[in-house]
């Protein structure tokens, strides 16, 4: 199943790709050998113009390296694969193809191809990645899966780094009293809002006040029915202009009025508490995943390497050579 949703989410930036335009400009010239098998310069700009969904803030030099990293690696598993005899079978391909339905809202392999068709790629050659995915999943499952273990000491200790960060973490049970200003106020209602909030901030700090009753009558806010409850949060929680407001008083303290696009808030923190690390129970199976999916990485690099090692791979395009170090 967790290869499944990789190969899903692969198979999803592929819908997000529209025709690689640029491609049929290029020159084809041979990028790259690998044992004879040809990585041209047209699959390698294809590739980074399909990663560069994935990343569209990389450079794109850095993205036509990360393209001729893959290609090498597909040819390279493509010969274990061949040598291994490993094939994908009908059914593993409807499976296949069932979860990337499910993941994304889809009811049919028509509505599938139609999408698929809509972005310019051919259904056959669609199908013909998926297949390959599959493959490749096999042969690491075969080659590299008995190499991953996770030891309860790991777990031990990556549970001691998370409950080191988390021990101490502060917490606050705040509310508020929202005074809203609309998307499109001029600067006069802007001010005019403000100047409510104020008021209310000064009344909500008298001796006698009643904060909970004091939002039920004059809050904006969708919880004003709750007294402007916000209940408890923590760093990251919360829309970071309250957050900062809620961590900067202590309890029983009511802030100026502070802006959000939602309009000017009044808060009031009503308690504060140091949160303790959640249990090793609680974590351990989260970590334990976690920890075998980076052993599962380090363990593909590494067969990865050695398929590299026993190949002869030549780079016509010097840009494309691996940097030695």
């Amino acid at each position: 199943m967790k290869n499944r949703k990789h190969i899903a989410l692969a198979l999803l930036a592929l819908l997000a790709l529209g025709p690689a335009s640029a491609s049929a400009a290029t020159v084809d010239r041979i990028a790259c050998t690998v044992d004879n098998e040809v990585i041209t310069l047209s699959e390698v700009e294809e590739r980074a113009t399909l990663l560069q969904v994935q990343a569209p803030r990389a450079s794109r030099a850095t993205l036509l390296r990360e393209a001729m990293n893959d290609l090498v690696a597909e040819r390279l598993f493509a010969k274990a694969m061949k040598e291994l005899a490993i094939e994908v079978q009908p059914a593993e391909l409807q499976a296949a193809l069932q979860g990337v339905l499910q993941q994304n809202g889809l009811s049919s392999q028509e509505q599938l191809k139609a999408a698929v068709e809509g972005q310019g790629l051919e259904w056959d050659e669609y199908l013909d990645t998926m297949k390959r995915q599959l493959a490749q999943s096999k042969l690491i499952n075969l080659r590299v899966r008995s190499q991953v273990k996770v030891s309860e000491d790991e777990v031990k200790r990556r549970y001691a780094e998370v409950a080191a960060t988390e021990k101490g973490e502060q917490e606050v049970h705040a509310s508020h009293i929202l005074v809203t200003v609309p998307a499109e106020a001029g600067e006069a209602q802007v001010q005019a809002a403000r100047e409510k909030a104020a008021a209310l901030a000064t009344k909500a700090r008298e001796a006698d006040a009643d904060f909970d009753a004091l939002a039920r009558s004059s809050s904006d806010g969708p919880s004003k029915t709750d007294g402007g409850d916000l209940g408890w949060f923590k760093r990251g929680e919360m829309v970071p202009e309250l957050e900062k407001a809620a961590f900067g008083l202590q309890a029983g303290e009511v802030s100026e009025p502070v802006r959000t696009r939602f309009g000017w808030h009044v808060v009031k923190v009503q308690e504060r508490r140091t949160v303790a690390a959640r249990p090793f129970e609680q974590l351990a199976d989260p970590i334990r995943e976690r920890l075998y999916r980076e052993e599962m990485e380090r363990q593909t690099l590494r067969y990865l390497e050695e398929l590299k090692k026993a190949a002869v791979i030549t780079y016509p395009v010097r840009e494309f050579a691996p940097t030695r170090t």
